[in-house]
């Protein structure tokens, strides 16, 4: 069975306990951007550690400028072509070892 973190709360210092969690996951969360970029960097492709394997991969996404060819009202094929844009993505995949 899975270790659990259990916390007890003072009410009257709930709203400092919540200011207090929400600083940790916001240092957590610019770790982990600064860690997803260095292995984003590495390029498409797997990289496995000791528990977790990463997956990098980068493609392409369309968009539509919706909010343009609304203004314009019957937009033809060609509108629609005129307002999408291709731009490339790089996504990474977190997954845990099995064991």
């Amino acid at each position: 069975m899975k270790e659990q973190n259990i916390r007890l709360f003072d009410a009257a210092k709930l709203p400092d306990e919540l200011g207090q969690v929400r600083a940790e996951m916001k240092e957590l969360a610019d770790i982990a951007k600064g860690i997803e970029h260095m292995i984003k960097l590495q390029g498409d492709g797997v990289q496995e550690g000791d528990l977790y394997r990463t997956t990098v991969t980068t493609s392409e996404v369309k968009r539509v400028d919706w909010q343009k060819i609304a203004k314009s009202f019957e937009p033809s094929k060609q509108k629609i072509a005129g307002n999408t844009t291709w731009s490339e993505r790089t996504v990474l995949k977190l997954s845990a070892h099995k064991k």
